[in-house]
């Protein structure tokens, strides 16, 4: 029913037909607002998104903390194997490590992205 509707926008509907317009020549009791539907999780994302907490149900934008994982202990272990000057590499690099994503209203953990060494 709303197909051509751009999300977030209030648009006037006809009542005799499902014609849309985004011009305010309708009345307010016609006007619809379409709500976006966000995501509950935020997983595989690498920036702070935009998403509604599973626990305390408010739309947000989440917090982004970086931690060292697996992948990156992986990448130090084979790199103390190779070249063991350089085995600190994947601990400091913020691209090596995983991305954790909180809310900042409950600080319930919402969603990560864990570091993958060789994809």
């Amino acid at each position: 029913m709303y197909q051509n509707v751009i999300q977030g926008i209030p648009v006037c509907m006809d009542q005799n037909s499902t014609f849309y317009s985004k011009k305010n020549i309708c009345d307010y009791e016609n006007q619809v607002i379409v709500n976006k539907q966000l995501p509950q999780w935020a997983n595989n994302q690498e920036k702070q998104t935009e998403i509604q907490c599973q626990f305390c149900k408010r739309p947000i934008i989440t917090i982004t903390k970086q931690r060292i994982g697996k992948g990156s202990l992986v990448c130090s272990f084979i790199l103390i194997l190779t070249f063991p000057v350089l085995f600190w590499l994947p601990c400091y690099k913020e691209s090596c490590q995983d991305v954790v994503h909180f809310c900042p209203n409950c600080s319930h953990l919402v969603g990560e992205k864990l570091y993958k060494p060789c994809s």
